[in-house]
């Protein structure tokens, strides 16, 4: 699906008031929108969902389907957004490390000596990365 569609989907919701703090989309209205039955373990239902949602969030409205029936769009209170924020960011980090063990236990001694330096050149660059956003996070305090 191209973008203006999920922008005419957007304006859907909105004109039908889905698009509000701590709102639930309930799953027919989203299969509707999709054209498709709800089914979470095939991506030609997963890919548009995410889209959708994507779409939603960047007018300013964390989603998630947590909490909710099977199938349905939550859209969190925004009382909830920081908390969100800071879910985001422990993800962020966390991925961050798992990539930098990842990268470290790789086997490099198969590689060529040119292809070495690259793989050590990016974890530096990860390393560099992730401590950059580590750092900062531990001293703001609002």
């Amino acid at each position: 699906m191209a973008r203006k569609q999920f922008e005419q989907m957007v304006k859907q919701l909105d004109e039908q008031g889905y698009l509000q703090y701590a709102s639930i989309i309930p799953t027919h209205v989203l299969e509707n929108l999709l054209g498709m039955r709800y089914d979470p373990l095939s991506w030609e239902w997963r890919g548009p969902h995410l889209e959708l949602k994507l779409a939603i969030e960047e007018l300013g409205f964390f989603c998630t389907q947590r909490g909710e029936s099977v199938g349905d769009l939550r859209i969190l209170p925004l009382e909830k957004m920081p908390e969100r924020v800071s879910q985001v960011i422990s993800n962020i980090l966390k991925r961050q490390k798992r990539v930098i063990k990842t990268m470290k236990n790789a086997q490099i001694e198969l590689l060529e000596q040119e292809k070495q330096a690259e793989h050590l050149n990016a974890i530096n660059k990860m390393l560099m990365v992730f401590n950059s956003s580590k750092s900062p996070l531990s001293d703001v305090n609002y």
